[in-house]
């Protein structure tokens, strides 16, 4: 867990709006000396844009300039600015023997061994006319983009290119020419420092089972002109399954240590991956390491059997008593949590021992056996058989949650509905009405449903007990270039003529914003209230609603897609509660805090073939840990496998802990307090008549509130436990302004 707790504190709302920002792309003058160009480019704000230049040019391009120093200030349609400085240098020849040698660099594409993939990069300041660059041997020259050049943020000065194909100690004769002249130097590419292991622990698993752990050191060593990059490690077995080690960091310069649990019996191999510079075209080099897990045979059991709801107290699941799909178990001691499928059937693998098993539903009355943790053993050819027979404290209950596909501009997506029946009762004339924007065109839905301009309706005459549907329909995204960046707001809402006690769950809302293009992969995490997918509001949201979606963007159909998900320690990962996915799927864990849905036999058609086709998610919530602080950030990544290829590793969806108070720290008013820290009293003083006073405990309590009517206040707050608090107050002009404090 990273605590962003004095970034996070900075931030005055919950709405973040990036600023106003210009980017300066500088080409130097050639051996003329009057032909330097500067390129600005406006990020964020509101176009269209003026351009004002420090020479009186008013375009977002000026060219034939002199070397020298320019600024420009651009402004957009709401009046905000942003100013850029940049110098024109006078470029002139390139240059030649040790003059361009300090123009290379090394570090980071040293050739895998027994290849001729390695080279050197070449930066070269941007200039008029540009560069020819050959070699000798002949070198594959590719141009890529600036990284880490220690320029300024906002400005480009520097071109790189890589020279690739080269072997180990070979020497290259590198020419560089411009309209001003030419430099030469030659150079031998370094050989690769390869990084070594040293296994440590290796536990065996279970047959059948998937606890086996791999345990050991990575020391990497290197040197000035030999590496930059770092490396990562999967445990790979001969049918191509990649395990990731806990936590999935990669090893940089020095020995570091890793765990990799969740193995099955077996050879595997730690194959070593370098993990080459932003931007590099070199492809990374691999490194493999055979390690067996042994087999630990008769050593270990499992427990399983089926979690059904009772109807007749016989405690025998029979008639239409159906099994309840994806609930949480726990065997203890470990714990080992273990989860329901579609149909209610359980199996967890133990070592040989005594336990308990326990439901993790709080609205289970567990009828067979009798209510309570379930004690039994596994030993020596004695599997665990527990059926479960579960009653429920709750009546007739209705939820709905909806996701919708990326809407691009001018291709279909998908919007879709989870209906959830919640209890063991039937219900009846349920009707799921969903609203969207009427700017996309309705193309087909599933289960028959009604369309309308802007509206999708299904009728269902009964949902069964625990009867869990997806309801889907897909629109098309107008082919207009001027909706990119639209935000549009869609809803779902299920109704019944059975009674139900609550409606709370029974709507579910959300929005989307229209983009050109995207990554198919990705995990996505959304606080449940405030649907910011940026930050949870501890006075807020309960449930963070996570959907990782994937696309098959090869060239062949997928038969099995698989889905791991290491459980991040901030989440609750006994509240889980699976909302679905788009295709059948199996849940299961892995080891420890691992959550693995896996999506046999699914045929995914490969995107060119069937773009919709190949696309599918999987849905799940949790809630936080208790006792989460403002500043904790909730981070969570998701690899998605495609039969026997590398993972997919999604980028973190990253949810940042705070209050939702969308107050600043008072600026201009002179808000103070004092002492702080305070033991006992506190003085609140401002230059604007304060009406309110309230204070905040960092879990979101509300622990302290008065109403005054004065510019200072003495607040006693020596019955308050030791930690950091949030003061907010109302100020009589309406506004309100907080700050921190720390109680001693």
């Amino acid at each position: 867990m990273r605590n962003l707790f004095l970034i996070v504190a900075l931030v005055a709302s919950t709405t973040v709006t990036r600023a106003l920002e210009v980017r300066l792309e500088v080409y130097a003058t050639d051996c003329d000396g009057n032909n330097g160009a500067i390129i600005a480019t406006a990020l964020n704000g509101d176009p269209p844009y003026a351009f004002n230049w420090s020479n009186g040019s008013t375009g977002s391009e000026i060219y034939g300039l002199f070397p020298g120093t320019y600024s420009v200030t651009v402004v957009d349609n709401t009046g905000a600015s942003s100013t850029a400085t940049c110098e024109v240098f006078f470029g002139g020849a390139p240059p030649t023997g040790s003059g361009l040698t300090q123009n290379l660099g090394f570090p980071g594409l040293a050739p895998c061994t027994g290849q001729c993939n390695g080279g050197v990069r070449l930066y070269l300041l941007r200039q008029f006319g540009g560069y020819t660059v050959s070699t000798s041997p002949n070198l594959n020259v590719v141009l890529s983009p600036i990284w880490d050049s220690g320029e300024p943020d906002n400005v480009s000065y520097y071109q790189r290119y890589e020279l690739l194909g080269a072997c180990a100690g070979q020497t290259i004769q590198l020419s560089v020419n411009s309209s001003c002249g030419s430099g030469e130097v030659s150079f031998t590419v370094p050989a690769l420092i390869e990084p070594t292991l040293a296994v440590g622990e290796v536990t065996g698993s279970c047959t059948g089972a998937n606890n086996g752990t791999i345990a050991g050191e990575v020391t990497v060593v290197t040197e000035p002109l030999v590496s930059e990059d770092s490396w990562s490690v999967r445990a790979v077995d001969d049918l191509g399954l990649q395990v990731a080690p806990i936590p999935n960091l990669p090893f940089h310069a020095g020995t570091e240590t890793f765990q990799i649990v969740g193995l099955h019996p077996g050879d595997w191999t730690l194959r070593f991956t370098s993990i080459e510079s932003l931007g590099s075209a070199q492809q990374p080099c691999v490194i493999d390491v055979p390690v067996t897990v042994p087999d630990l045979g008769t050593a270990c059991a499992t427990v399983s059997g089926t979690v059904h709801y009772e109807t007749d107290v016989d405690c025998l699941q029979d008639g239409l008593e159906v099994g309840i799909p994806y609930q949480l178990l726990k065997a203890t001691p470990g714990p080992v949590y273990g989860i329901t499928s579609g149909n209610g059937d359980y199996s967890i693998g133990l070592p040989y021992g005594a336990y308990a098993l326990e439901q993790l539903n709080p609205d289970a009355v567990q009828l067979c056996p009798p209510a309570g943790p379930i004690p039994f053993t596994v030993s020596s050819g004695n599997d665990a058989v527990l059926n479960i027979a579960d009653s429920t404290l709750s009546p007739f209950d209705l939820s709905v949650y909806a996701l919708q596909g990326i809407s691009r501009v001018g291709i279909p997506f998908t919007f879709s509905v989870r209906l959830i029946n919640n209890t063991g009762a039937s219900g009846e004339n349920v009707n799921v009405t969903f609203t969207h924007d009427p700017l996309f065109t309705f193309i087909s839905g599933t289960n028959d449903p009604v369309a309308t301009p802007g509206q999708v309706q299904w009728n269902i005459p009964v949902i069964a007990p625990f009867e869990q549907r997806w309801l889907q329909f897909t629109v098309q995204v107008p082919p207009d270039p001027q909706l990119l960046g639209l935000v549009h707001s869609w809803s779902a809402t299920a109704t019944s003529t059975s009674n139900e006690s609550s409606m709370v769950n029974n709507t579910d809302t959300g929005q989307g914003t229209i983009v050109a293009s995207y990554d198919p992969n990705d995990k996505v995490g959304t606080a449940n209230n405030s649907q910011s997918t940026e930050q949870y509001y501890l006075d807020q949201d309960l449930w963070i609603d996570y959907v990782v979606r994937f696309q098959n963007t090869g060239s062949d159909t997928a038969f099995t897609v698989v889905i791991r998900d290491i459980i991040e320690q901030d989440l609750d990962i006994e509240s889980l509660q699976i909302l679905g996915a788009s295709h059948a799927f199996t849940p299961s864990f892995g080891e420890g805090r691992e959550l693995v849905f896996t999506f046999n036999d699914i045929l995914l058609p490969d995107s060119t073939t069937d773009l919709l086709g190949s696309q599918g998610f999987v849905a799940f919530r949790m809630k936080p840990r208790n006792g989460l602080l403002p500043g904790d950030v909730i981070e969570n990544t998701a690899a998605i496998y495609f039969d026997f290829n590398e993972p997919v590793i999604t980028e973190p969806s990253v949810l940042v802990a705070e209050f939702s108070t969308e107050v600043d720290d008072l600026t201009g008013q002179d808000l103070s307090m004092a002492p702080v820290p305070t033991q006992d009293l506190l003085q609140v003083s401002t230059s604007v008549l304060m009406t309110n006073v309230s204070i905040f405990a960092a879990d979101g309590r509300h622990v302290l509130t008065t109403s005054i009517y004065s510019n200072t206040i003495v607040l006693d707050v020596a019955a308050l436990k030791a930690g950091p608090y949030i003061l907010i107050t109302t100020l009589e002009d309406g506004s309100s302004a907080r700050k921190r404090f720390v109680k001693h």
